[in-house]
């Protein structure tokens, strides 16, 4: 009995070698393979053709590939190191196209004889893929990191709620700002407090109304916008000079919700009007939130000083908390601690 298993086991293992021999390089372009991102930030623009939603170019060399993409509101010139790809002819032409509603971007690249088309997908934690599918070959699967040096410049700060853990990457762009909740951080300031106003699809705030210092606005519309996890400031109650200036301790993430056209034209009335006639719509921010859920209404008018890098989840459990007549939670969510990470 014990030879009959042995010999089924040896038949077993001979299948299997062999199947090794003639499907291993068939397994090593299943398997994802790691690359690396670069990343510098471009300013927007309006893309020349329908054909190129967010693309303004695309170039090889030595063996990398640039291209410019959007990524979560902001467009970067992008770098894919070493892809593992030759291409044996020129360029002929490429057109980059965004999916709605989604981080998924397709990059069809034609040469004289063949056609390459590269599926990216990037995630909020900057994790990547990479999916490169030539016309001519078997396609090729790569999993990497987006590197943004301007983010890992920003201050992060961490906020342990009783709900959970909630990460913040401040702007730079903003100093007055965010230096302000640097400093309330290390001062213990908002440790104990509550999250007192919560409206959900809208957004979650924490702190005082009257100010004990008052910070000049710093609003850098169209760059900086309210989309879903951003941060920002509320503004002094007493706002006689319309300089919307903010209150130093109330800040707020915005969780927002999608807005149809009909919607955005009812948020540029209401945003020219809340900013004293200093902003209107621009057309990339339309087209942006036209796929993207946020809180169109308040740009312009709102100094927006950084955003939620993770916990986004969270934000998400504490806006559908259920509330009272004031829109406080009817269970105190409260920040056990802020801290500054790194």
């Amino acid at each position: 009995m014990n030879s009959k298993l042995l010999i089924i086991a040896m038949h077993r293992f001979l299948l299997l070698s062999i199947l090794f021999l003639f499907c291993g390089d068939l397994f090593s372009q299943i398997l994802p393979r790691d690359f690396e991102f670069s990343a510098e930030r471009m300013t927007p623009r309006i893309a020349p053709t329908k054909n190129l939603d967010y693309g303004y170019g695309f170039t090889v060399k030595n063996d990398s590939i640039t291209v410019d993409l959007p990524y979560f509101g902001q467009v970067y010139r992008t770098t894919f190191n070493n892809p593992g790809l030759h291409f044996s002819e020129p360029i002929r032409d490429y057109r980059v196209i965004q999916k709605k509603k989604s981080e998924i971007h397709e990059i069809l690249v034609r040469t004289q004889t063949f056609e390459y088309l590269f599926s990216l997908e990037v995630f909020s934690n900057r994790n990547a893929y990479l999916n490169v599918i030539p016309t001519h070959a078997q396609s090729i699967y790569y999993m990497g990191r987006w590197k943004d040096p301007i983010a890992d410049a920003r201050t992060k700060v961490k906020l342990k709620t009783t709900a959970g853990n909630i990460v913040l990457s401040l702007y730079n762009e903003t100093p007055l700002h965010r230096n302000n909740f640097i400093n309330k951080v290390k001062a213990k300031t908002f440790n104990g407090r509550s999250f007192n106003r919560v409206i959900k699809d809208f957004v979650v705030q924490c702190g005082e109304e009257q100010p004990v210092d008052i910070i000049p606005a710093e609003i850098h519309y169209p760059n900086l916008i309210h989309k879903r996890g951003a941060l920002a400031m509320g503004r002094c109650t007493d706002d006689a000079t319309h300089e919307l200036k903010s209150a130093d301790e109330q800040f707020y993430v915005v969780w927002g919700r999608y807005n149809s056209e009909a919607q955005l034209q009812r948020a540029d009335s209401i945003m020219q009007a809340w900013s004293y006639g200093r902003c209107s719509m621009d057309s990339n921010v339309r087209n942006y939130y036209q796929s993207h859920p946020g809180l169109p209404t308040l740009d312009g008018s709102y100094t927006v000083f950084g955003e939620v890098i993770e916990g986004l989840d969270i934000i998400e459990k504490i806006q559908a908390a259920a509330t009272d007549e004031n829109d406080r939670p009817l269970k105190d969510i409260i920040i056990k601690k802020a801290k500054i990470i790194r």
